[in-house]
């Protein structure tokens, strides 16, 4: 399955409702690359990587103010919370990506209940 197309691979593991961490060797991977604010998705969005494919990333305002102390700051603020938070952001991000059933291809998203739960979990 590494050979295969990320957007055919995730389709597959959709399909068949498994999780990606069943992908020998898979990882999901951060390069510090310059995270941004999205204020039609209401979301900071920052890259990985999987197999040497880009993967979007995204953490949602709702989950930032709600466990990052976003609370009434503004975008400027948010990207400056998730730097000072990103590498439990990524951890959690990679723990989805990883770990959850395939919402969509090549694309993960945090949410507030998202950090409950992946905060609770042992994985």
């Amino acid at each position: 399955m590494r050979n295969l197309a990320p957007h055919a691979r995730d389709l597959m593991l959709r399909i068949v409702g498994r999780a990606r961490d069943i992908l020998p060797s898979i990882d999901l991977t951060f390069d510090g690359s310059t995270a941004r604010y999205d204020f039609s998705r209401d979301i900071v969005m920052f890259v990985g990587a999987a197999f040497g494919s880009p993967v979007q990333c995204a953490i949602s305002r709702e989950a930032l103010d709600d466990h990052f102390g976003t609370d009434g700051v503004n975008d400027t603020g948010r990207v400056e919370a998730f730097q000072k938070s990103r590498s439990k952001i990524e951890r959690l991000v990679r723990r989805k990506y990883l770990s959850w059933p395939v919402e969509e291809s090549e694309y993960v998203l945090v949410t507030t209940t998202d950090v409950e739960r992946l905060s609770s979990s042992n994985r």
